[in-house]
């Protein structure tokens, strides 16, 4: 049996950095083209007149693929993990070697009783295993970043590319909403703002957001995905390294 190392597991969430940067970058490409048009019309209901923007063109497809390689980066660093835990335990993984994540507490029990990895560790990994899942948020479960990140790698692997939308801030800058992938809405400014002021508004107002699953909508993808990088590399890896010295 090989010594256990962590080696794969730092290499893995090492690539996954390399493809959120180049979201990160694919991104900023696309806004630093201005995907849109400054518009100003009159509201003759109301008497007044608008300044706004008007989306001409929507996120680049292929960030979908770079998302998708980012999950399956991360993810993949867990599972490996999973597997030098349980060579760290002095045991032989399994074909169903992999790092748990569940945001209920009864199932979690209910299915890693016989498989993954909870009878292949010591008493000491188990511990910490459970400590690092998502239910322990309680009813916040569903925005733990592993939680996120399963959920995003499951719709990924199993049922659909992730589709990247412009999302505009709502609230204080806008008095329209839209329906996120909607190009031919415009978006209107409260008052009439100089075109300098509409340049930074716009600047700030504007993000990349996930169509799916709902509750993560409006939350920027590098900023959503990054939360879960930093978790692993950050809170959870570092509860496991004595197992490695």
């Amino acid at each position: 049996m090989d010594n256990p190392s962590l080696e794969g597991v730092e290499l893995k969430i090492g690539w996954a950095q390399k493809h959120l940067d180049a979201i990160d970058a694919t991104i900023g490409s696309y806004f630093a083209e201005e995907p849109y048009m400054r518009v100003r019309e009159y509201d003759p209901q109301h008497g007044q007149r608008l300044a706004g923007i008007r989306m001409l063109k929507t996120p680049p497809t292929n960030l979908a693929l770079m998302i998708g390689d980012y999950l399956h980066n991360i993810r993949s660093a867990l599972d490996h993990l999973a597997w030098q835990l349980v060579i760290a335990s002095g045991r032989e993984p399994t074909s169903r070697t992999e790092f748990p994540i569940y945001k209920d507490a009864s199932i979690y029990e209910e299915r890693t009783s016989g498989i993954a990895i909870k009878p292949f560790v010591t008493e000491d990994i188990r511990t910490l295993v459970e400590s690092t899942q998502p239910y322990h948020r309680g009813n916040d479960a569903r925005t733990h970043p592993l939680w996120t990140m399963h959920c995003l790698s499951n719709i990924d692997k199993h049922r659909t590319l992730h589709t990247a939308s412009i999302w505009i801030e709502r609230g204080e800058r806008f008095t329209l909403g839209a329906r996120p992938g909607t190009e031919d809405i415009v978006f209107f400014f409260q008052g009439e703002p100089s075109e300098s002021e509409m340049d930074v508004q716009i600047q700030t107002a504007l993000s990349v957001s996930f169509l799916e699953p709902t509750y993560l909508l409006g939350r920027p993808i590098v900023r959503q995905l990054g939360e879960s990088l930093k978790f692993v590399r950050e809170d959870l890896l570092p509860r496991f390294e004595p197992f490695f010295d």
